[in-house]
Order: C-alpha cells, then structure tokens, then sequence
C-alpha cells in the first residue's frame, strides 16, 4: 500500500479517477460532478479499494451485460452534509431476489448472484456503514444498476467497539496484495 491509515481530506473524482485509470475503463466510465471539490475526510485505501473499485469493478466486470458494452455513468453532488456518488450502469442487473437480500438483509446477506458473488458489493456496505454513510441500489434485470453512495464530509470517529473492529478488519484484508483473493 502506498498510504498509511490516516485520517485525510480525499477528493472523491480524484479518486475515482485514479481507480479509472489504473484499471484502463476510460473508455467505459463517464465522471460528471457539480461540485469542484468534492472532499471527504477518511481513509483513502478503504474509499478508494473497497467502495469505488468494487463497484466499479462489478459494474463493468462482474455483472456487464452480454447484449452491449459496459457503460458507467458517475454524478458526483454534495448535500452539505454527505457526498454523493451515483453510479449507473447499463449491465444485466441483479435480481428482485438478490437485491432483497442486499437491501433487507444488510451486510451479512448472502446474495447468491453469480454463484457465490455478492461479496464485493457486501464489502463496499461494510465499508460504508463504517464510516456512517449510507448506500442505496436500485435495480432492474436487464437494463443496469443504480448505486448511490453517501460519505459524510466530515469523518467521525467511531466509538462503538464492533466499528472498531470492522475497522481492523478492513485495515487487514487491505494488507493483502489483491483484494479480490480475499473476496474469492
């Protein structure tokens, strides 16, 4: 890792630039923002690895539709209280089913999308709740999903001892060289 976990101002379309270009989607991803710096406070490796990667990842990847070529539309906004990242995609979807499980079953469902997948998009929850943002999906087979991610702009730090430990977690499974023999 070339960050250490600290506390620092992260520029969201920075950094979902940087995953863009490192992973070579410019050509699939679409970054639209009304604001000119759209900064949270927060740990850079969980944002940037865990939340706007595996989305990503699973937009143009995971769950890409076999009819067309993968498209991602990102609009970033800020609220005053929260950044705002919407990210819509044109693949297959994911089921009522499955996404019953995400919304109503919380971080520990099981979603069985693809034969075991759902882990990544679980993560990203994960990661979220840990910095007490919030992220919504909508969904239709067929046509594309529709992930709206909300970061506090200022980051509170949590109390509780389960975040603390959900923090740890994270900070481990990070250390690893490749996030995705973890989720496998």
């Amino acid at each position: 890792l070339n960050r250490s976990f600290t506390i620092e101002e992260l520029d969201i379309a920075e950094i979902i630039g940087s995953v863009v270009e490192e992973e070579h989607w410019e050509n699939i991803v679409t970054i639209n923002t009304s604001i000119s710096s759209p900064t949270i406070q927060g740990i850079y490796e969980p944002v940037r690895r865990t939340i706007f990667r595996e989305l990503l990842y699973n937009a143009i990847t995971k769950y890409k539709s076999p009819e067309r070529e993968p498209r991602v539309e990102i609009n970033i906004r800020e609220d005053g209280r929260y950044v705002i990242a919407e990210i819509k995609d044109n693949g297959r979807g994911i089921s009522r089913e499955d996404l019953e499980n995400l919304n109503g079953g919380g971080i520990e469902a099981e979603p069985n999308v693809n034969n075991n997948g759902g882990r990544g998009i679980r993560l990203a929850l994960r990661v979220v709740k840990m910095y007490g943002g919030k992220i919504g999906i909508t969904s239709e087979e067929g046509r594309g999903s529709t992930f709206t991610v909300s970061l506090p702009i200022k980051f509170i730090r949590p109390k509780d001892e389960d975040t603390i430990n959900l923090f740890r977690e994270i900070r481990d499974i990070l250390w690893k060289t490749d996030i995705h023999e973890v989720l496998n």
